[in-house]
């Protein structure tokens, strides 16, 4: 299934014309404004015109992102480009009617909708402060990474994305947000509390958004995820997942 993956990147992306990129292999392109930093995300399914679509792009950008299909290039020639390899990412998507994952142990509470918002976000800037979905350049810090989170939360809330909230006793230590298409749901986004990561709380809401696409008759449930994220493949795998369009992500600093 595929997936845009500026939604994963940016919270309101703008797309750019591909007007003048004409002939580049240039797939999709798209740009976010955050304070001094303008940063477009190129897509590209061949290399052969990769340094002329980064120059196409640079002239109007600070931070330059492009997605490649996995081992398209060698880190040698990407370097040479100019560009500096950031993340893979893969497509987990489970085929819910085949799934038979259930669990055998539940030690959260699990609630839907918004509300203890702010500790989602707090969950989500504690977890997320080194992903390079959301930091892009070495000058962001903290305060920085929790202010794009905090507009990417507001963008799912206003696409009517659906929480899963996890809680101990009254505490809320774990939140899952899934976006459902028609017959199929995307994992947004996931994470624990730093304290309850050991415990192997995170699978409970998987489960959780499993059994919602089972009650609901969605036919898949995926995810886009770093394939350095090993706690999350485990979990995929766990549901039985298939890992497909493997990704990789190079980035440039443009001024």
């Amino acid at each position: 299934m595929a997936m845009k993956y500026e939604r994963i990147t940016f919270a309101n992306p703008q797309e750019l014309s591909l007007d003048s990129a004409r002939g580049l292999g240039i797939v999709e392109a798209s740009r976010q404004d955050y304070r001094a930093h303008r940063i477009v995300a190129v897509k590209l399914e061949v290399p052969e015109n990769i340094k002329k679509a980064i120059e196409l792009f640079k002239k109007d950008a600070t931070i330059v992102q492009v997605y490649m299909p996995a081992g398209t290039c060698s880190a040698s020639f990407m370097h040479f480009a100019g560009l500096d390899f950031l993340d893979r990412y893969v497509i987990a998507c489970v085929n819910v009617a085949k799934s038979d994952f259930t669990l055998k142990k539940r030690r959260l509470a699990v609630r839907n909708g918004w509300e203890d918002r702010e500790t989602i976000l707090d969950i989500a800037a504690e977890s997320f402060s080194h992903d390079s979905r959301f930091r892009w350049a070495a000058d962001m810090g903290p305060r920085d990474i929790k202010n794009v989170l905090s507009e990417y939360l507001d963008a799912s809330y206003a696409s009517e994305d659906i929480v899963f909230r996890g809680y101990s006793k009254d505490d809320l230590v774990a939140f899952l947000i899934l976006e459902r298409i028609g017959e199929e749901a995307i994992i947004r986004l996931a994470a624990v509390d730093a304290m309850y990561r050991a415990l192997g709380v995170a699978v409970e809401l998987y489960y959780e958004a499993l059994e919602y696409c089972r009650q609901a008759d969605i036919r898949a449930l995926s995810g886009r995820v770093s394939t350095s994220n090993t706690s999350a493949m485990n979990i995929y795998s766990l549901l039985d997942a298939r890992f497909s369009q493997a990704e990789d992500v190079y980035i440039t600093m443009a001024k």
